[in-house]
C-alpha cells in the first residue's frame, strides 16, 4: 500500500514537472514568436518596393485560416492518423456541441471590438497617451484572473504588475514626443480617445481570461478551441477586410503586395495564435504578459545593435529596468514556490503571504532611512517641480497648485485609517511598500508628461500617507517610555532630508538640466523600494495579527471622522482643537504655495528658494529643540503656545504686505520661532491628560491637523485666484536671478500676498481663543471606544493620526 501511494506521488511529481516544463517551453517559445513577428512586420511594411503593400487585414485572415489549418492538422495527428476519428471528433466536439462552439464568438468579437477601438484611440489621443494608458491592460488581465479564476495574487504580485505596467510605458514611450504632440486636439476628442482605450484594456483583459477559463475548465482540447475561435475570428477579419479595405481589394485583389516575406509575416502570425493559447493552458495570461514585455526588450534590442533603427532614450533605458527587474523577481517567486527545501537551505524564509524577514530584527532605523529616502527624492524636485507647475497651468498656477494639493491631503485624512486598519491585519511592511511606491509613482512623470504628473500626484494622496504607517511601525518595536524619542528621531529625518535635497536639486537642474534631476530622484525612490523588499522586518508580531489575509478589518476604526466626533465632549479640549484648526489652516496652505509663491511673485531664483528651505529648516530644529525646551522651563506650557502663535502672526502679516525679497529672509526666520506651537500644545496636552484621555484628545488634534491639510492648500489657491495674483504677464525663466517684483495692480501692489494676510487674520482668532485655555487642568474625555479609533494602528498614545501624514509637493520644512 505504501510503495502504491509512493508510486502515485512519483506519477503525480512527474505530471507537475511535465507541466511546469510545458509552461516555460511555451513561454519561450512566445518571446521568440513575438519578436520575430514584430521585426518582420516591421521590416515588411517599410521596405520600399513598387507596386501596392499587402493589406494587413487580409493577412489577418490568411493567419486565421492558417491556424485553423495547423490545428486541423494536430488534432488529425492526436487522432492516430485517422481520417475517420478525425471527422469524428471534429464533428462531435464543434458541430454536435453548438454552445460550446459559440462560446468562442465572445472573445473573438470582443477582440475585433477592441482592434476598432484602438483605431479610434491613436484617431484622437496623442502617442504618449496612448502606450501609457494602453498598459492598463496588464492590471485589468489580473484583476479579471482574481475574479473570474479566483487566483489569488499577493502584494509583491500586484506591485510587480503595477512596476511592469510602467515599465513598458516607458520602453514604449515615443522617442519623437514633441512631433507626436504637435497635433491640436480638442478636449472632447481626447475624451473619446481615453474613454476608447480604456474600454480597450478591459475589453483585453476580459477577453483574455475568459479564453483561458475556457481552456482550463473545459475537456475539450486547446487544439479544437483554436478552430472555434479561428473560425470567429476568419468571420470577424472577413468583415473588417470589407470595411476596411474593400475599394482596394476589388480594384487590386486580395493578395495585392504578397511576397516572401509577407508569407513569413503570415506564417509567424498564425505561428502566435497556437503558441500563445499553449500559454493561456499550461501558464496563465499574467505570466504572458510578462514574456510579451520580455519580448519588447529583445525586439528594440536588435532594432538598435542589429538594424540600427532605433536610438534608445534614457525613459527606454529606465522602463528596461523596471521590467527586467520585476520580471526576475516574479520568476524567483515561482522558483521558491516549487523549491521550499532550497529556500530554507539558504534561510530565505517566506511567511505573511509572501513577505521577506529582512536584515535584523526591526529598529527605529528601518523606518528612518524609509523616511529619508522619500522625502530627498522628493527634496530634489522642488526647483523643477516649481518651473513645470507654471509651464503647465500658466493661467491659474496658484488655483491649481491649490486644488492639486487639496484633492491630494484630503484623500490622505480620508484613507489613512483604512490603510492603518489594514496594516493591523496585513502587517506593517507590506503596507510601507505600497505607500511608498504610490507616494513616489508621479515622480519619472515630471519630464514625460506634466499633466499626468499633476494627476497623478492628486490622486495618489489616497496612498500617500507613508507617515501614519511609519508610525506604527514605531509604535510596535518601542517601549511608551522611549516612543516620544523615536518620533522625534524620524521627525527630524524628516526635516533634515528636506534641508539639503533641495538645493542639491537644483544645482544640478542648473547645470546639468532638470531631466537628471527626476532621473536621480526616481533611481532614490526605487533604492527606498528596494530596500523595503529587501531590508526591512515586519514589525507587527505575527501572533498579533489574524490568520488569514481574509480576515475582517474594523470598519469602526477605519472611519476618518471618528476622533473628530467626539471634540464637543469637553469645552477645554474644544478650546484646543478650535486653536489648532484656525492656526494650522493656514500652516497648511502656506506650506503648499509659500516656495511657489517665492518663485513666481518674489522673483527667487531656483539655488534662492532651495537656500531657503535649507535655512528655514535648520531653524526650525533648533527652535523645536533648545529654544523649546528653554521656553518651556521658563514660561511655561501655555504662554509657549501663545508665544508660537504670536511668531505666527508677525510670520504671515510680513509674508502679505512683503515686496522684497530680504523681508522674506526676515519673514523665515521668525516662521522657524512658530514652528514651537504644536509641540507646545502637544506637551501641553501630554501633561494635563489623563493617561487613558491621552490618545483620545491626539487624535482629535491630529485629525484636525489632517482635515486642515486638504482645506488649507485649496484655500489658499481660491484666494490666490480671486486677487488676481498670477503671472500671466511675466512668465518665469530658470536663467532669471532675484529680482524685486512686479505687481499687476494697485491692489497687489498694497497687499501681494493675500492668502498670508487672511492667515494671519486666522491665526489671531487662534490666539484669543488660546487666552482662555487654562494651564493647569484635567481633560475629561469620553473613551469607551478609543482603543477601536486612535491613530489608525492600534497604539493610543502615537501623536500622528491619520491627516498627519503630510506629504505635500510644495513643502515647508517644519518638523
Amino acid at each position: 500500500m505504501e510503495i502504491q501511494k509512493e508510486e502515485l506521488v512519483l506519477e503525480e511529481g512527474d505530471c507537475q514537472a511535465m507541466s511546469t516544463n510545458l509552461k516555460y517551453l511555451s513561454l519561450s517559445i512566445l518571446v521568440f514568436q513575438t519578436t520575430s513577428l514584430v521585426l518582420t512586420m516591421r521590416y515588411s511594411r517599410t521596405l520600399k518596393e513598387e507596386g501596392p503593400r499587402y493589406l494587413s487585414s487580409t493577412a489577418v485572415v490568411i493567419a486565421e485560416l492558417l491556424k485553423i489549418t495547423a490545428c486541423i492538422l494536430l488534432v488529425y495527428k492526436d487522432s492516430k492518423c485517422s481520417l475517420r476519428t478525425l471527422n469524428r471528433v471534429l464533428h462531435d466536439e464543434i458541430l454536435n456541441k453548438p454552445m460550446e462552439t459559440l462560446k468562442l464568438a465572445i472573445p473573438s468579437g470582443i477582440y475585433t471590438l477592441q482592434n476598432n477601438l484602438l483605431y479610434v484611440a491613436l484617431s484622437n489621443l496623442d502617442a504618449a497617451t496612448y502606450q501609457v494608458t494602453y498598459q492598463l491592460k496588464i492590471l485589468t488581465t489580473a484583476l479579471f484572473s482574481v475574479s473570474m479564476l479566483s487566483k489569488k495574487l499577493g502584494v509583491y504580485q500586484w506591485l510587480s504588475l503595477v512596476i511592469l505596467m510602467a515599465g513598458v510605458a516607458f520602453v514604449q514611450w515615443p522617442s519623437d514626443l514633441q512631433t507626436t504632440t504637435t497635433k491640436e486636439l480638442s478636449a472632447g476628442s481626447q475624451l473619446v480617445g481615453l474613454v476608447a482605450v480604456l474600454i480597450a484594456c478591459f475589453s483585453s483583459g476580459f477577453a483574455g481570461v475568459y479564453f483561458e477559463k475556457i481552456l482550463k475548465e473545459t475537456k475539450q482540447s486547446v487544439w479544437i478551441r483554436n478552430i472555434q475561435l479561428g473560425f470567429f475570428g476568419s468571420i470577424f477579419g472577413l468583415m473588417g477586410v470589407y470595411i476596411y479595405d474593400g475599394e482596394l481589394v476589388s480594384k487590386n485583389g486580395f493578395f495585392q503586395g504578397y511576397n516572401k516575406l509577407t508569407w513569413i509575416v503570415v506564417v509567424l502570425q498564425a505561428l502566435g495564435g497556437l503558441v500563445i493559447a499553449a500559454v493561456i493552458k499550461y501558464a496563465d495570461n499574467i505570466l504572458k504578459g510578462f514574456a510579451t514585455s520580455l519580448s519588447i526588450i529583445l525586439s528594440t534590442l536588435i532594432s538598435y545593435f542589429w538594424l540600427q533603427d532605433f536610438v534608445p532614450t534614457s525613459v527606454f533605458f529606465l522602463g528596461a529596468v523596471l521590467e527586467d527587474g520585476k520580471m526576475t523577481q516574479v520568476g524567483k517567486k515561482k522558483k521558491r514556490a516549487a523549491n521550499r527545501s532550497i529556500l530554507l537551505a539558504k534561510k530565505i524564509i517566506i511567511k505573511d503571504g509572501g513577505t521577506p524577514q529582512g536584515i535584523g530584527s526591526p529598529s527605529v532605523y528601518h523606518a528612518v532611512i524609509v523616511i529619508f529616502l522619500e522625502f530627498f527624492a522628493w527634496g530634489l524636485l522642488t526647483a523643477p517641480t516649481l518651473v513645470v507647475l507654471h509651464e503647465t497651468f500658466p493661467k491659474h498656477t496658484f488655483l491649481m497648485n491649490g486644488l492639486i494639493q487639496g484633492v491630494k491631503g484630503l484623500l490622505s485624512f480620508l484613507s489613512a485609517p483604512l490603510i492603518g486598519a489594514l496594516s493591523d491585519v496585513w502587517g506593517r511592511k507590506s503596507f510601507l511598500l505600497l505607500t511608498v511606491f504610490f507616494t513616489c509613482a508621479p515622480i519619472p512623470l515630471m519630464k514625460i508628461s506634466p499633466w499626468w504628473y499633476f494627476a497623478v500626484i492628486s490622486v495618489s494622496g489616497v496612498f500617500a500617507v507613508t507617515f501614519s504607517v511609519v508610525f506604527a511601525y514605531v509604535a510596535d518595536i518601542t517601549q511608551e517610555h522611549e516612543r516620544s524619542m523615536a518620533y522625534g528621531l524620524v521627525s527630524a529625518t524628516f526635516a533634515a532630508s528636506l534641508v539639503t535635497s533641495p538645493a542639491i536639486g537644483a544645482y544640478l537642474g542648473r547645470v546639468y538640466g532638470d531631466s537628471l534631476v527626476v532621473v536621480l530622484a526616481t533611481a532614490i525612490a526605487l533604492l527606498d523600494i528596494c530596500f523595503i523588499l529587501v531590508a526591512v522586518p515586519e514589525s507587527l508580531p505575527e501572533k498579533m495579527r489574524p490568520a488569514s489575509w481574509g480576515a475582517p478589518i474594523s470598519w469602526e476604526q477605519a472611519d476618518p471622522f471618528a476622533s473628530l466626533k467626539k471634540v464637543g465632549q469637553d469645552s477645554i479640549v474644544l478650546l484646543i482643537c478650535i486653536t489648532v484648526f484656525l492656526s494650522y489652516l493656514p500652516e497648511a496652505g502656506q506650506y503648499s504655495s509659500f516656495f511657489l509663491y517665492l518663485r513666481q511673485i518674489m522673483r527667487f531664483s531656483s539655488e534662492s528658494v532651495a537656500a531657503f528651505i535649507a535655512v528655514l529648516g535648520i531653524l526650525s530644529i533648533v527652535a523645536q529643540t533648545i529654544v523649546l525646551s528653554l521656553l518651556m522651563r521658563s514660561i511655561g506650557n501655555k504662554n509657549t503656545i501663545l508665544l508660537g502663535l504670536g511668531f505666527q502672526i508677525l510670520q504671515l502679516a510680513w509674508y502679505g504686505f512683503g515686496s522684497e525679497p530680504w523681508m522674506m529672509w526676515a519673514a523665515g526666520a521668525v516662521a522657524a520661532m512658530s514652528s514651537i506651537t504644536f509641540p507646545a500644545v502637544s506637551a501641553l496636552v501630554s501633561r494635563t491628560a489623563d493617561a487613558d484621555q491621552q490618545g483620545v484628545v491626539q487624535g482629535m488634534i491630529t485629525g484636525i491637523r489632517g482635515l486642515c491639510n486638504g482645506l488649507g492648500p485649496a484655500l489658499y489657491g481660491f484666494i490666490f485666484y480671486i486677487f488676481h495674483v498670477e503671472l500671466n504677464e511675466n512668465p518665469m525663466t530658470e536663467n532669471e536671478v532675484n529680482v524685486p517684483p512686479q505687481h499687476h495692480s494697485q491692489q497687489n501692489s498694497i497687499i501681494p500676498g493675500p492668502p498670508f494676510l487672511f492667515g494671519a487674520c486666522s491665526v489671531l482668532l487662534a490666539l484669543l481663543v488660546a487666552l482662555f485655555i487654562p494651564e493647569h487642568t484635567n481633560l475629561n474625555v469620553r473613551s469607551s471606544s478609543w482603543k477601536k479609533h486612535c491613530g489608525g494602528h492600534g497604539h493610543p498614545h502615537s501623536p500622528q493620526a491619520p491627516g498627519e501624514a503630510k506629504e505635500p509637493l510644495l513643502q515647508d520644512t517644519n518638523v
